[in-house]
């Protein structure tokens, strides 16, 4: 057995948050542009079948938009890109504000067995809740060089605390995971 104390404090609840929006920010990025990008081609297409050839503003009124459109494209993927981040960062950071559940008083026990492991969230010792959760049920398991992100589902994650370990080292726990795991759902930080 191997037991985990994690406070759920501001940085962690922030840490877990910022996680997951690295995983979403690419790929909305992407979106965004290839929106725009498509919008782009086919406002190109429209305006210059409607065009007469014989006007003298024939290349302005014909490149305008589309590259209008072109630079949204640019444009939005970049902010979202770089902005998303800390756009999700002030959004948790007012939500943990206003929550009595994130702060120093807010503690995740973990108990791994076996087969399982219990996780019991507790606010000034009163425990508010005790879930039993299987390994083979696991979504993903991701870890940084602070944090273990045990993910239940594509949304949902316990944050533990690498340093949060009692009776044990961190790396005994992550065998003991990464033997009930497929390889493909635990995800080692980069180097």
């Amino acid at each position: 057995m191997f037991e985990n104390k994690t406070v759920i404090s501001l940085k962690a609840y922030t840490a877990l948050g910022l996680y997951k929006a690295k995983k979403v920010k690419l790929s909305l990025s992407a979106l965004f542009f290839f929106i725009f990008t498509f919008i782009a081609f086919f406002s190109f297409v429209i305006i210059k079948s409607g065009l007469d050839k014989n006007s003298p503003d024939y290349n302005f009124d014909l490149y305008f938009m589309p590259a209008l459109f072109l630079a949204c494209a640019v444009g939005a993927g970049l902010y979202m890109y770089l902005a998303y981040p800390r756009l999700i960062k002030k959004n948790l950071e007012r939500q943990a504000a206003s929550s009595p559940r994130i702060g120093d008083n807010s503690i995740c026990h973990y108990l791994f067995y076996e087969d399982y492991f219990t996780v019991t969230a507790s606010v000034d010792g009163e425990a508010l809740s005790v879930i039993k959760q299987y390994y083979n049920t696991l979504f993903n398991v991701c870890e940084d060089t602070e944090y273990l992100y045990i993910y239940i589902d594509r949304l949902q994650a316990f944050l533990l605390a690498k340093d949060g370990m009692t009776d044990s080292s961190f790396d005994e726990l992550k065998k003991l995971l990464k033997s009930k795991l497929p390889a493909e759902k635990y995800t080692e930080p980069k180097k």
